[in-house]
């Protein structure tokens, strides 16, 4: 197929539609998690941490199980 083909296929469209909204939604889920955390668990900085350890871990653990169910899966 040369990439005329591929501009005349509907599911090429429908694909990389689905694609990029699910990046979308991954990346503002992944933007707001450590604000959303921040409020409902009132955390409070540490003189010398001014992140509290809490807030910085879910986002971490979040995305490297996101990452190795991707490598794996």
């Amino acid at each position: 197929m040369t990439w005329t083909d591929w501009m005349k296929d509907g599911p090429f469209y429908m694909i990389g539609f689905v694609y990029t909204f699910a990046r979308v939604c991954f990346k503002v889920v992944q933007t707001m998690l450590p604000f959303y955390l921040y409020r409902v668990t009132v955390f409070k900085a540490k003189p010398g941490y001014p992140t509290p350890i809490q807030i910085a871990t879910v986002p971490l653990v979040s995305y490297i199980c996101q990452l190795l169910y991707s490598i794996f899966v």
